[in-house]
């Protein structure tokens, strides 16, 4: 049994010879219409070339979209991150913010605001984050005076005792 495949119109039929046929046909022009077969299928990995034309005009427009869209994002409407806590820096930053809190400590020597400023970094207890950050100052050839400010404060949280009973 032969699969059904439409032809062009006027093909002898596979099983009838050519000799018996009674009407003959000439095509016109070398360029047959596509016929359609719907049993075949092309895999999904084969694509047709493009012309090189094309594919400048393609890489022309993505160029051009990929700019548009950094100027836009950069320019017109960047990103504005407003009322972030400093618990959300990058570890460089968290340990600036840490090197702050002692510096203000140094001035007023007051173990509370710094405890509070320090707990804005997270769950754990400040000397917790002043010993990670003594840690990154260490390595990363931080002055001796900040060093001894990171200390002091360090110092002051071990010690430092939180009232139960806050002032209104």
């Amino acid at each position: 049994m032969l699969a059904h495949c439409p032809g062009r119109p006027g093909a002898a039929k596979p099983f009838e010879p050519r000799q018996d046929r009674k009407i003959a046909t000439v095509r016109k022009s070398l360029r047959v219409p596509p016929v359609a077969c719907p049993d075949i299928h092309i895999p999904l990995g084969i694509i047709p070339l493009m012309s090189s034309s094309k594919i400048i005009t393609l890489v022309i427009a993505l160029v051009i979209g990929v700019g548009l869209g950094l100027f836009y994002g950069w320019a017109i409407a960047p990103v504005e991150y407003t009322d972030v806590t400093p618990d959300l820096l990058r570890q460089d930053y968290q340990v600036d913010f840490v090197l702050m809190t002692a510096e203000a400590y140094q001035n007023d020597f007051d173990s509370a605001t710094a405890a509070r400023r320090l707990a804005l970094l997270g769950s754990e207890p400040p000397a917790t984050f002043l010993t990670s950050t003594l840690e990154y100052a260490s390595a990363n050839n931080f002055t001796a005076e900040e060093l001894r400010v990171l200390q002091a404060l360090l110092t002051a949280m071990q010690t430092y005792q939180p009232d139960e009973n806050p002032a209104p």
